[in-house]
């Protein structure tokens, strides 16, 4: 089951920036501001928690929240990599793969809707199909060009590689990744949804990971956010107040001693280790770097607390 007390935590943090912290774009008339794409990916992670963490009577929709991890751990690893242009380059590579989204999506409904429900109008269906393909293919040559012109090759640097170069490998490696994991077509976690006696039947539901899923979701938003907190919050938020989040959060991550894995002891009908009894983990549970630049045993933190600002 969800650790209730975590959630709790995380909800009352989480809210309580939602309620300070508004991100707001510039009028039309002044024309799409330098940091609009950092605003929206930093306001989807808040919402994302807020979300994750309210209080449920039950957790039969948390599967569907690790789309929206995935999809927030790549937004933070590429706004990160985006910082790494000036302000012009950056704003010219936005432009360039907004486009590219554009007229991917125009070109996919385009071609559905035709086969599907002709009647219906949508945008782009008033273009021939070859008039579409055309605004796609331009599309896609010159964003190609723009990493060509920057001395990538053609399609640009992989998501993996922009977290090697930005400082986010573990958060890459592992939330990215097991995220990923859930929302790919993965046999070995479809069938561990089926529960029941060792000898069977099993029953699938994926209500049998509900509780599970969500602390996936939570524990692992909570360590995205601190990456978007330090890494945009001082061009968004009050300096005092966002240390005190930071702090709040750490503070909960490094005193919970069990973390979701991606392969379970209970899953593979292993006994899982009593964590909240053992002695030795409650005193490495109190043991901080006397550096104060992270904690110890905790790569991650270190991972985000070392990214600049």
């Amino acid at each position: 089951m969800a650790n209730k007390t975590i959630n709790e935590a995380f909800a009352q943090i989480f809210k309580q920036i939602r309620g300070e912290q508004v991100f707001v774009s510039n009028p039309i008339a002044a024309g799409l501001d330098d940091h609009a794409e950092i605003k929206a990916a930093f306001s989807k992670c808040i919402d994302f928690n807020v979300i994750v963490n309210r209080d449920r009577s039950n957790n039969d929709e948390a599967f569907l929240f690790l789309s929206g991890l995935r999809g927030i751990a790549e937004d933070l690893i590429v706004l990160k990599y985006s910082l790494k242009f000036s302000a012009g380059t950056r704003a010219t590579y936005f432009q360039k793969l907004r486009e590219l989204n554009l007229r991917q999506g125009i070109l996919a409904q385009r071609n559905f809707f035709e086969s599907n429900n002709p009647f219906q109008h949508v945008v782009g269906s008033r273009n021939s199909m070859q008039e579409s393909q055309a605004k796609y293919d331009d599309a896609r040559n010159a964003l190609q060009e723009f990493w060509k012109t920057n001395g990538f090759p053609k399609n640009g640097p992989t998501v993996k590689e922009m977290s090697e170069a930005v400082g986010l490998s573990t958060v890459y490696n592992y939330i990215y990744f097991a995220a990923s994991n859930f929302v790919h077509f993965n046999p070995h976690a479809l069938l561990r949804t089926g529960w029941g006696p060792m000898d069977g039947p099993f029953t699938f539901s994926i209500e049998n990971f509900g509780g599970y899923y969500r602390d996936l979701a939570a524990v692992y938003g909570a360590i995205l956010y601190l990456g978007f907190a330090v890494s945009f919050g001082s061009l968004l938020r009050n300096e005092e107040e966002l240390r005190t989040d930071i702090t709040e959060i750490e503070s909960i991550l490094v005193r919970t001693p069990r973390w979701p894995e991606i392969v379970t002891f209970e899953e593979l009908n292993i006994p899982s280790p009593e964590y909240d009894s053992s002695p030795l983990m409650h005193a490495l549970l109190g043991i901080k770097d006397e550096s104060n630049r992270g904690f110890l045993f905790i790569n991650i933190l270190n991972e985000i607390r070392a990214l600049p600002a």
